[in-house]
């Protein structure tokens, strides 16, 4: 089955027959979102590197965007057993995201592997310490569900995603100053 995944892909992530739990306790699809760009990525809550610079970085995205509303944001868990609906709902709470354009999505741990073959993100859970090493990705789905953007990295520039949802990021004060100065 896994071999036979990026098929799906290269016609729409929103025909990839693999379900989830949200953080409302609602079972969904990817499919849930179609019609909507889609702000995605994979992190887990007990994270304490990546995954709050990730949720930082959304966060900034949805800033950047304002009043622009044809957007979801959905953060899929690595960590299935341990981030249950309910632990994502406070997950949610504790980043003081009250917003309804934002879900956090909780599924099997082969659903959760498939998905992340189709966004080319890879990961791997330190049995040890159960901590999970990956890949720092947001990927940007059009409306019908085709990968059109991937951020690749923490320090990932947003202008191209920004772009393709017809926004211009408002420059930083340092790039203001850069232009004023002509440097």
């Amino acid at each position: 089955m896994l071999a036979s995944l990026p098929s799906f892909a290269e016609e729409s992530l929103y025909t990839v027959p693999l379900s989830w739990t949200d953080d409302t306790n609602s079972k969904v699809t990817l499919s849930t979102y179609e019609g909507h760009f889609v702000v995605t990525t994979m992190t887990y809550t007990t994270c304490q590197s990546a995954c709050p610079l990730i949720m930082k970085k959304l966060k900034k995205i949805q800033s950047e965007l304002g009043d622009f509303k044809d957007v979801e944001f959905v953060v899929v868990t690595f960590d299935p057993s341990v981030d249950t609906p309910q632990a994502l709902l406070k997950y949610k709470k504790a980043q003081k995201i009250n917003d309804t354009h934002w879900h956090f999505l909780n599924g099997t741990e082969e659903n959760t592997r498939k998905l992340s073959l189709l966004l080319d993100i890879s990961y791997q859970k330190n049995k040890k310490t159960g901590h999970f090493m990956h890949d720092n990705k947001i990927l940007l789905l059009d409306q019908k569900g085709h990968i059109v953007v991937t951020l690749d990295g923490l320090d990932a520039d947003t202008a191209p995603l920004l772009k393709i949802m017809g926004k211009t990021p408002h420059p930083s004060f340092f790039e203001r100053l850069r232009r004023f100065l002509k440097f």
